[in-house]
């Protein structure tokens, strides 16, 4: 007679569980993804409870992934950034945040690795001002024991991993989507608990955010150019940056895995590259004086040869320059000679 095998601990079936929700979200089945989270959350892990480690483990991990859910359902995310909530982006409280707050018993008790999808969220939903309270009041609550644990990294990666996903959010994202630039550095500058090598790529990070940001935008009717028989290099298109953040986005550098946050470092980017405008594209003042001087003097003359010989005046060798204006003038003159015998 076969033996039965044991049934499946509660341990093990909300494992499985929390792990088919995992495969929805990752294959973007967002509607399926929330049954799952929200089941298991009704029917396992009700207000007010105490669980148990194995539970509270269980339930950080299935509210991380409710909190991407909500914060990757693409109509609603798609909605918002047209504005068509009334034109200004925002929305009421996510109530996957709100029931977040509620079950940990307020924001300062939210454990860490929650928080940092809850403001993924927030940032999403345009609620920056909420956002930034959450950080500051949760930071503020903190023991100096939590910080003295981020601060060792080798010791306590996952406590220091929080920690700089939880910073990187608030001075590289929150306070600039508020265009508060001045708290951010001085976050940064007083700040001893991150590593100096990671304060000084924020601080980077945060420079060319806020130069972007007040660059004044291109010119939308650049200047029209003559065409030229002489071959001119194109300069190869350079796609834009995907982030300014130190990793390529906080919310994809949390781990899909439902039961750690632990992720792998990051490298540095890339700097910015700060393009500039080449000579061969646009005019100088010089040239444009020049091309009105020749024109002026022989009118007659065809505008092709009048440009062709405005480049061979306007090299920046003398030698070369010399050499090519003698070469200019006996043109002209044979041009002249042929104009003038053409008009008798």
């Amino acid at each position: 007679m076969a033996i039965k095998p044991p049934p499946p601990s509660r341990t093990s079936d909300l494992e499985r569980k929390i792990r088919r929700g995992t495969q929805f979200f990752l294959n973007k089945n967002w509607e399926d993804a929330r049954a799952v989270c929200e089941d298991l959350l009704a029917a396992e892990f009700p207000l007010r409870s105490s669980p148990s480690p194995d539970d509270a483990r269980l339930h950080s991990a299935l509210l991380r992934l409710y909190l991407r859910v909500a914060e990757q359902e693409g109509e609603e995310v798609e909605q918002l950034k047209r504005g068509k909530d009334g034109g200004n982006g925002r929305t009421q409280l996510p109530l996957e945040w709100s029931y977040a707050v509620e079950w940990y018993g307020g924001e300062v008790a939210v454990v860490a690795d929650v928080l940092v999808c809850g403001l993924l969220l927030l940032t999403k939903r345009y609620h920056h001002s909420l956002a930034r309270t959450t950080v500051e009041i949760w930071l503020a609550s903190q023991p100096d024991e939590w910080f003295l644990l981020a601060r060792d990294k080798s010791a306590n990666p996952q406590t220091a991993a929080n920690y700089e996903r939880i910073v990187e959010l608030y001075v590289l994202h929150i306070l600039p989507d508020l265009e508060d630039w001045e708290s951010a550095k001085q976050f940064l500058e007083y700040n001893d608990t991150l590593e100096e090598k990671r304060k000084k790529l924020y601080q980077d990070c945060l420079v060319r955010l806020e130069t972007n940001k007040s660059s004044p935008p291109p010119d939308i009717n650049p200047p029209q150019q003559p065409a030229s028989t002489s071959p001119t290099h194109t300069p190869t298109s350079r796609p834009p940056p995907q982030s300014l953040s130190p990793a390529s986005s906080t919310a994809e550098s949390i781990s899909t895995n439902p039961f750690t946050s632990t992720t792998s470092a990051a490298p540095a980017p890339e700097p910015v590259p700060v393009t500039s405008t080449s000579p061969a594209k646009r005019q100088s003042p010089q040239s444009l004086q020049l091309l009105a001087r020749i024109r002026a003097l022989f009118p007659a003359l065809p505008p092709i040869l009048v440009f062709l010989i405005c480049v061979i005046l306007s090299r920046r060798s003398a030698k070369m320059r010399a050499v090519m204006g003698i070469v200019a003038r006996k043109v002209i003159a044979t041009v002249r000679m042929a104009i003038d015998v053409h008009s008798l």
